[in-house]
């Protein structure tokens, strides 16, 4: 395979992921030490509480595609920004700039394929790609900054070794299933709609970056497991506040614009090259 066909069938993958997002047990982390004199939830809320502290991140993203309909690709590399508490942008390389840019705040979700000329553009993507507030859901799930209520804490079930807790959140009413391990940490999310599961993210592994816990390996799928992303977060740096125009997603003037069908049929044409 050349190597322009496996940057297409990445590319593939990462915009199927994007498209799926708006449309067991992990292993258990190792490099965070335990609070075990303290409950479940104390562990939980501490840690929680310093990474909600802080209010912008960037890092180096590691990144490959996983998933029934893809096959064995070699990774790529990634620039990831974060910003609390909604909003994202991963910008992915390629041997010839950019192959793919895509930022999310609140309920704007924005994707730009340099290679294919084509951009997908919405400021409503609880109606026209089926997740409200993608740049919530974004943050959250590479931050591992999920906050259940109150509520969530008084009917939780047991599911192997690990504690799931269930709440339902958003106009949109879309419903959260949490698993914390008895380190204090998030194990999986699912953000399921309707009943139809939408993605899992799983958290491989944790890291104390800067003494603040911190997803360092993640996989995130979608609900049928046919694109994915393995992900290892690298080099991560704290700032004070975000800085909202890195944040920005620009997009050319003469940039072809499509709508999520759209983007669906380039997906599928460009993995099967």
């Amino acid at each position: 395979m050349t190597s322009n066909a496996r940057l297409r069938r990445i590319a593939a993958a990462l915009l199927a992921l994007s498209a799926a997002i708006l449309g067991g047990c992990a292993p258990r982390p190792t490099e965070v030490a335990e609070l075990a004199d303290r409950p479940l939830r104390a562990r939980f809320e501490q840690r929680l509480a310093a990474r909600v502290a802080r209010m912008a991140a960037e890092a180096d993203v590691n990144a490959w595609a996983r998933g029934t309909k893809m096959p064995d690709l070699p990774g790529v590399q990634a620039r990831l920004l974060l910003a609390a508490p909604d909003a994202f942008r991963l910008r992915v390389g390629s041997l010839f700039g950019t192959a793919l840019d895509v930022s999310a705040r609140g309920d704007s979700f924005t994707a730009w394929v340099p290679p294919k000329q084509m951009a997908l553009d919405t400021r409503a993507a609880g109606d026209s790609l089926g997740l409200a507030d993608p740049g919530v859901v974004g943050y959250r799930g590479w931050s591992g900054t999920w906050t259940p209520p109150d509520e969530a804490w008084n009917a939780t079930t047991w599911v192997d070794t690990v504690r799931v807790l269930r709440w339902r959140e958003g106009e949109a009413g879309d419903s959260l299933r949490l698993a914390l391990g008895t380190h204090g940490l998030p194990h999986w999310i699912e953000v399921v709609r309707d009943g139809e599961l939408r993605v899992r993210v799983d958290y491989k592994t944790w890291h104390a970056f800067d003494g603040t816990p911190w997803p360092s390996r993640i996989r995130i799928e979608d609900a049928r497991g046919a694109y994915g992303l393995e992900c290892r977060i690298q080099n991560l740096q704290f700032h004070a506040r975000a800085d909202r125009a890195r944040l920005a997603v620009q997009i050319p003037d003469d940039a072809r614009r499509v709508t999520r069908a759209d983007l669906q049929n380039a997906i599928e044409r460009m993995s099967k090259i």
